[in-house]
């Protein structure tokens, strides 16, 4: 069963075969999403290797403002880092299976030498450890990555410490597109319309969570850059409508 987190302008509406995920126009943050991880600790999160996701999706426009995707994630951030759905005193290690898009000035690299904004396909694996270290390497990281000549070096560090794997999405965002997420023990399978655009080895063991969302934040992490997050005024509607959501082939139910 999926809830419904939102922030701001957010709102979710039924359609015959689905939902629309809506952000209205405001000068701030907004965020329409549905999760099965709010509300749980992190050890109850439901989902683990075998699993398969599978959905449709298309979005207002090829080009929105901010992010928008769907998959598995263990909603890394705490209470206080300000995300919706956050319900957790430390943050976590980031671990991630998803289809992510995310449009300038974003720049988020899932993989050394990926895209950094865009539609991909993307495994996201941090280091294991706990969450006060979590804490610390992130105020440490985010000190240093304020001084220009550390950001180099920093990078090359967080680089040994975090593994990914993307594939940039060539299919229109504004059209509707078939999505899977085969998510084995050993290997992750990306598929779009039945045609395989990413597979990756050692996946995380989980448990995750799934999210389906879209927001209105940037946020990226460069040489360049540094490490910045923002809001990007909404200064027209945009919605992800999601259809044929299923979880291992059974129809996923929203709450309420």
């Amino acid at each position: 069963m999926l809830t419904r987190t939102l922030a701001g302008k957010g709102r979710i509406e039924p359609t015959r075969e689905g939902w629309r995920l809506h952000l209205g126009l405001t000068p701030g943050y907004s965020d329409a999403q549905l999760d099965d991880t709010s509300g749980r600790s992190r050890r109850d999160v439901l989902h683990r290797p075998p699993v398969r996701l599978s959905l449709e999706a298309r979005a207002s426009s090829p080009a929105p403002g901010g992010t928008l995707g769907f998959g598995f994630w263990n909603d890394p951030f705490p209470a206080w880092g300000g995300q919706a759905g956050a319900r957790r005193l430390l943050p976590a290690s980031p671990q991630a299976l998803w289809f992510f898009y995310a449009s300038p000035p974003s720049e988020i690299p899932f993989s050394l030498g990926g895209p950094v904004s865009g539609w991909t396909a993307a495994r996201f694996q941090g280091p294991s450890v706990p969450g006060m270290a979590i804490a610390a390497m992130g105020a440490a990281g985010w000190a240093g990555l304020s001084i220009p000549r550390l950001r180099a070096p920093l990078l090359r560090r967080y680089w040994r410490w975090f593994g990914g794997s993307q594939s940039p999405l060539l299919g229109g965002l504004d059209s509707w597109h078939a999505y899977q997420i085969d998510w084995g023990e050993s290997s992750a399978r990306f598929a779009v319309d039945e045609r395989v655009v990413l597979e990756t080895q050692g996946p995380s063991s989980g448990p995750l969570g799934l999210v389906i969302w879209i927001d209105n934040q940037w946020a990226a992490l460069s040489k360049t850059a540094g490490l910045r997050f923002g809001v990007l005024p909404s200064l027209q509607e945009a919605w992800l409508e999601v259809r044929s959501l299923r979880l291992d082939g059974r129809p996923l139910q929203v709450s309420g």
